[in-house]
């Protein structure tokens, strides 16, 4: 076989991360422009706005994560995903 399964895993893999990044990358570039266009007067404070949201935001995931991670293995990392996602759509749409 010129592949092994091991290979074509990482393979697939590898793709997925790339694909991941760039979904990312297009997420955050979609983000920054809403914040400058928000306010054309102010780009820099709605920048520092929307980044100064985005790190504590990101501790506190993983804060939850790596707590559900202990308790309960993938499985809870999964339920406090859906539960943080749940709870930030009735933030956004209440």
């Amino acid at each position: 076989m010129l592949f092994s399964d091991q290979f074509m895993t990482l393979l697939v893999l590898g793709a997925g991360v790339l694909l991941l990044d760039a979904g990312v990358q297009g997420n955050q570039i979609a983000n920054q422009r809403g914040s400058i266009l928000w306010k054309r007067s102010l780009p820099q404070q709605n920048q520092f706005g929307l980044h100064g949201d985005l790190l504590p935001g990101g501790a506190f995931g993983s804060l939850i994560g790596a707590q559900a991670w202990a308790l309960a293995g993938w499985p809870g990392v999964c339920c406090s995903g859906i539960v943080l996602t749940v709870a930030a759509l009735v933030v956004v749409w209440v």
